[in-house]
């Protein structure tokens, strides 16, 4: 097996998380988990979703949430803009300097793709968010593409791999994107699939960004993380989200949960594969948003803490 002296991890709980949520998070806890977040070491956060407030009430407030918290130095933050109107309102967020990042949205089915208001095929829709890669680039934003559904799709069923290869391809063709997220938008694989996925990737892509983004929904997301460290992919980020939480729900069915960010990091630093990222802050903002909230945790590190003889070891 392969063991890697240092990952990335992109945070993406406060997006994922919180648009989740049953209820709607105030903005003042959004701000804090974030702070929080970037106090633990993580230097890529995923903040908020650039959605209608009509289809998801719980971003209605991401302009406030990013004006509060202001520019960051020395961390990338980024919101997702699946759409037109969102791309304007990521461009004027841009201009404002609060964002870094935008993460525009493709897939492998037109099932998920009708499920998030883009009545597309596979083919027009890659060719429009290559068109609005472009339209970011502009204004000096990274662009970020998610094939999501590339394991499988809880409406469509299997996916053909080859589909997932061509998107990969035209993608990397595309000098407007900068980096690919392969998406298992509801946990639907297995370590066998993500090794051969991840295989015959890495051959399209070279030293190419890459990202992978999994959900939890099953069980295998640590499993997953796991098989893609072990694969060829040279400049990987691997998404997570503290607690464990979030989900593309209700717009896809099946997509409860994502990789906890504290159990992963704990996994990776006892490998000695570096994160920068403090565990036991981490555990902090998961344990705040429990306290604020009320949502149950779906991790499994703040049960039982750290390895202690692993984390002295560490530091």
């Amino acid at each position: 097996m392969r063991f890697r002296d240092s990952v990335k991890i992109r945070e993406v709980g406060p997006r994922e998380a919180l648009q989740a949520e049953a209820g709607i998070v105030e903005t003042d806890v959004k701000v804090r988990l974030i702070q929080g977040l970037i106090e633990a070491g993580c230097k890529t956060i995923n903040a908020v979703s650039l959605v209608s407030p009509k289809a998801m009430p719980h971003m209605a407030d991401a302009e406030a949430v990013l004006e509060q918290l202001g520019p960051v130095e020395g961390v990338i933050i980024s919101a997702l803009a699946p759409n037109t109107r969102a791309i304007n309102r990521a461009l004027a967020l841009a201009e404002a300097g609060l964002i870094d990042e935008v993460h525009l949205l493709h897939a492998t089915s037109e099932e998920v793709l009708k499920a998030n208001g883009l009545d597309r095929t596979v083919d027009e829709r890659i060719e429009e968010v290559i068109a609005q890669a472009e339209e970011v680039k502009k204004q000096d934003l990274r662009t970020m593409v998610f094939i999501s559904a590339s394991f499988g799709c809880s409406m469509k069923g299997a996916i053909d791999p080859a589909v997932v290869f061509a998107s990969v391809r035209r993608l990397h063709e595309a000098a407007e994107v900068d980096e690919i997220v392969i998406s298992d938008s509801t946990g639907q694989a297995d370590p066998r699939q993500v090794s051969e996925m991840f295989a015959a990737v890495s051959e399209i892509v070279g030293d190419f960004p890459i990202s992978v983004h999994f959900h939890d929904s099953r069980g295998a997301g640590i499993a997953n993380a796991l098989a893609v460290l072990d694969s060829p992919i040279e400049n990987l980020t691997i998404d997570s989200s503290f607690g464990g939480l979030g989900g593309d729900v209700p717009f896809i069915p099946e997509a409860w949960g994502n990789v906890a960010t504290e159990d992963l990091v704990e996994m990776l630093e006892g490998m000695g594969t570096r994160t920068g990222i403090s565990v036991d802050e981490v555990l902090k903002v998961s344990r705040y948003y429990n306290e604020a909230t009320g949502r149950a945790l779906q991790s499994r590190l703040p049960n039982v803490g750290p390895v202690k003889w692993k984390s002295a070891h560490v530091a």
